[in-house]
């Protein structure tokens, strides 16, 4: 009997044998729990957290299917353009905290017309401050990670933004009623972070402390913000991320498309159907003076204003609090409207946030948690689990490295060929070289 063997063939699975046996043993010594990040118990993850793309091509694939289907809801192609744009600009990685803009194409900036309803501070503001979201588009948390919703009493109230993993950003009139008139005793707010749906999923944190600029006064538009101190922090990942502040001389144009994210209303009256998925819309920002047409009252330095000529894409009622957002920057925070969202004679104002950010840092950097909460061990604990993970898995891939360039220096040793000969003639085979393969011959039938 002749039998042709490949030499290289003996060898790769020599060392595949060898290798596989390692990381089989090495594998036992790790447990379930290991290199799994703190999840609150109470509260199941949002499935989005699960469906992560596999590369960009795929994620911008989707993100048009979408787009494209639901194309009716928008005017035109600028507008359509213009969302693909701004949904491509999130680097889809989990360390990434920011947007990314590889493209920039703007429509012309839609002018008002100044014919509007009769309106006035305390109207306006009071009667429709708790903003929304009117022609849309629903979204996924994994696009706009630094979206929060604030509840009271299980209900949806208000949004906010991430800015920090113990710190919400939201509008003042949002927090206003907090105390219900004792100052002492802070209503129970909730906020939910890294889910794409306001009632359930993604991770809770309690707020224990507000925080209002000096010069904020109840029922006023001026000086809508508020700050939030949550009593946990929250784990920062792919589905819970920071963003960040504009500096005070940020400078935005006329043409600029911010992207307003939110729970609110989808009906213009404001007072219809509040959904449960997060939804979008994306709205040119108009120039002050353009504004200041639209308003019998004042509008301050400490306002911008976003729409467009024809209406149909606003904030609405329970959208208040929520940002406005370009490149990764929070350049404004939902605030008031007209009486009818998408009103084109009355467009979505905003608090602009390049003039707290200051006031935002010192408030933040003075009133860190004086009591690390109860939650803190277990986070701690499992960082450094992470960590760990991260060196055995390095030590593992250096002790793999270091056999396979052990097995081949071996392989190639005249030691090793002379030993396996050895052997091979002990069994009662001998080997013969013809044209680069061994031919083994058993005795027994030469």
């Amino acid at each position: 009997m002749v039998i042709h063997i490949n030499v290289g063939i003996i060898k790769t699975v020599f060392i595949s044998i060898v290798v596989n046996n390692l990381f089989r043993i090495g594998a036992t010594d790790l447990s379930a729990d290991d290199g799994q990040l703190f999840n609150n118990d109470d509260e199941p993850l949002d499935v989005d957290s699960q469906n992560q793309y596999n590369n960009d091509e795929q994620q911008k694939f989707k993100v048009e299917e979408t787009i494209m289907r639901q194309k009716d809801d928008y005017d035109n192609e600028e507008d359509i353009k213009a969302l693909l744009e701004e949904k491509y600009k999130f680097k889809n990685d989990e360390t990434s905290t920011r947007f990314k803009v590889t493209k920039e194409e703007r429509g012309e900036f839609p002018v008002f017309p100044e014919n509007h309803d009769e309106r006035h501070i305390a109207w306006a503001f009071r009667s429709y401050a708790v903003r929304r979201i009117v022609g849309g588009m629903e979204s996924s948390v994994s696009m706009y990670p630094y979206n929060v919703a604030i509840s009271r009493n299980a209900k949806h109230w208000c949004g906010g933004s991430i800015i920090d993993e113990q710190w919400v950003l939201t509008a003042g009139h949002c927090l206003e009623s907090a105390f219900d008139g004792d100052k002492r005793k802070l209503q129970p707010f909730i906020i939910r972070a890294g889910s794409s749906f306001h009632n359930r999923g993604g991770y809770q944190a309690r707020v224990n402390k507000v925080f209002f600029p000096h010069e904020y006064v109840p029922g006023n538009a001026d000086y809508d913000y508020s700050l939030l101190r949550l009593d946990r922090p929250m784990p920062i990942g792919r589905n819970i991320a920071v963003l960040n502040l504009p500096s005070k001389d940020y400078m935005m144009k006329e043409s600029d498309i911010l992207i307003v994210t939110g729970w609110g209303s989808t009906d213009e009256s404001g007072y219809g159907h509040i959904p449960d998925r997060l939804r979008f819309v994306p709205v040119p920002v108009m120039r002050l003076e353009d504004c200041q047409k639209s308003y019998r009252f004042y509008i301050t330095p400490r306002m911008l204003c976003a729409g467009y000529a024809t209406g149909g894409k606003d904030a609405c009622n329970h959208d208040s609090g929520g940002p406005a957002v370009r490149d990764g920057v929070l350049l404004g925070i939902v605030s008031f409207g007209g009486k009818q969202c998408g009103d084109p004679r009355s467009p979505g104002v905003y608090s602009r946030v390049s003039e707290i950010t200051e006031w935002v840092e010192d408030t933040i950097t003075n009133n860190e948690a004086n009591t690390v909460p109860e939650l803190m061990p277990k986070i701690q604990k499992a960082r450094q689990r992470e960590k760990e993970l991260q060196k055995f898995k390095a030590r593992v891939e250096d002790k793999k490295n270091k056999i396979k360039t052990w097995l081949r220096e071996t392989l190639k040793s005249p030691t090793f060929i002379e030993l396996a000969k050895k052997k091979l003639k002990e069994a009662g085979f001998h080997t013969r070289r013809t044209n680069d393969y061994d031919t083994l011959n058993d005795k027994s039938r030469r």
